[in-house]
Formats: C-alpha cells, structure tokens, sequence
C-alpha cells in the first residue's frame, strides 16, 4: 500500500515497523510521512499523510526514570498531535529520528 501511494518523484528513504499502539509504521520519503495509525483515529486504522512542512518536531521519548539516549521511542509533533513509534531497538529508533530530523533541518 506504500509503494502504491508514492506519487511521481516521490522516493521511500526508510520504512519502519513499531508496536501494536499507535503508530505501527512508518515510511519517511523526501516529501512526507506516511503513517499506519491509530493515533488520529482511536479506534480505526488509517493511512495517515503528513507534509514535512506540518512536522514541527522530532524527539525521543523516555520515563523519567529510562535513560533518552536509549530511548526505543520515537515521538512526531504534527501541530499539536504527538504520533509515538516504538522501535524495536535503540538503532531503528535513532535512524528514523535522525533521518526525520535531517529531512527538517536540510530537507
């Protein structure tokens, strides 16, 4: 279904799985986040599309108590919408904040 939703132009940079809550994928391509989720929807699933120009932030996420340089959890702010991926590791976690952040930064 991502691969199907690419419009002309548009490439897939990374592709990233997380849990059964909230966000559940993720792809990043040069224009824009596509984002399996349940987040926006509650109890639905969407396809959700976000403009890199409406992502005002990247973070990791931790508990106070859990170290953020190894955090597994990946935190997007789409306005005042916080969407949550947890990675299933620290490397898939700083990958996809990294790249997320690179295409805010120098995109």
């Amino acid at each position: 279904m991502i691969y199907d939703s690419l419009f002309d132009g548009e490439q897939l940079d990374g592709l990233y799985r997380g849990c059964d809550k909230g966000v559940r994928l993720v792809a990043v391509t040069n224009r824009r986040l596509m984002m399996v989720e349940t987040t926006s929807c509650e109890d639905r699933l969407a396809l959700t599309s976000v403009p890199f120009d409406r992502v005002i932030s990247v973070c990791y996420l931790a508990s106070v108590e859990d170290s953020v340089a190894s955090s597994t959890t990946v935190g997007i702010l789409v306005q005042d919408l916080m969407y949550q991926l947890g990675c299933r590791g620290e490397e898939q976690a700083r990958e996809l904040h990294d790249l997320i952040a690179w295409q805010l930064v120098c995109g």
